[in-house]
């Protein structure tokens, strides 16, 4: 539900890059802590999500023309009107319905049917049967129908999204919590991984972006920004870099 996942595997036996080439053919991708709380993808689906209702309900009222005119109420309508519904309809497709075929082909591959409701294959199969009307030049066509079961689909994604960014900022702060390990570098550049309770003085430690530095010291090299809220309350982080505390 978080989109997290707690490895420990031996750094002198695989990597993180290895582990993400393991994990690509599944359609996962293995990304820092840090990216992925950077990139929130609830903000990007509930982009698509408005794209799609906004572009759905123009659809539905070039639809009701149509109904109109089939119940007699209009004398006549744009013979190109269905052709300007189909272009509507293809970012509604882009958007909505690519992401969705794009997984479910990933786990057909793997021999998993990871497609979902019933209403995510007949969006699509609305499109076809809506198509094949327009090119018959008969009426039956439902383009805004489809795009409105693809947006309550993008819906749904969307809430589950929010509530799955919520879930991963917990998780996040939970992960940040408590450090047991760090780096340190041994005086010929080769890294180990001793237990915190083991730092002595004159131990250099190396430390990645992200991460917690859970003692004193002085910066020997590199730098960054370092966030020291919970000792002087400042909240914004301040650049450190050699021969700062």
């Amino acid at each position: 539900m978080t989109g997290t996942a707690l490895l420990r595997y031996d750094v002198r036996l695989t990597s993180p890059d290895r582990l993400q080439a393991a994990l690509r053919p599944f359609g996962y991708e293995l990304n820092e802590v840090r990216a992925a709380a950077r990139a929130s993808a609830g903000r990007w689906v509930t982009f698509e999500f408005l794209v799609c209702a906004v572009i759905t309900m123009n659809l539905m009222s070039l639809a009701a023309l149509r109904y109109l005119h089939g119940l007699g109420r209009l004398d006549s309508i744009p013979p190109y009107l269905p052709l300007i519904e189909l272009g509507l309809m293809l970012p509604v497709l882009w958007f909505g319905f690519l992401p969705i075929a794009r997984r479910a082909l990933v786990g057909l591959r793997h021999g998993e049917m990871v497609m979902g409701p019933a209403h995510r294959r007949r969006g699509p199969g609305g499109v076809l049967l809506s198509v094949a009307g327009l090119a018959a030049g008969r009426g039956e066509i439902y383009f805004e129908t489809a795009a409105g079961l693809v947006t309550i689909t993008l819906l749904s994604r969307t809430i589950e999204a929010r509530l799955r960014d919520r879930a991963f900022a917990d998780v996040l702060a939970l992960m940040r919590l408590e450090v047991t390990r760090v780096r340190v570098i041994d005086p010929g550049g080769v890294e180990r991984f001793p237990p915190i309770g083991s730092i002595a003085v004159g131990d250099v430690v190396r430390f990645r972006p992200g991460e917690t530095i859970p003692f004193d010291g002085e910066v020997v090299a590199g730098g960054g920004l370092v966030g020291e809220a919970v000792l002087t309350g400042e909240p914004r982080p301040r650049r450190r870099g050699p021969g700062d505390p």
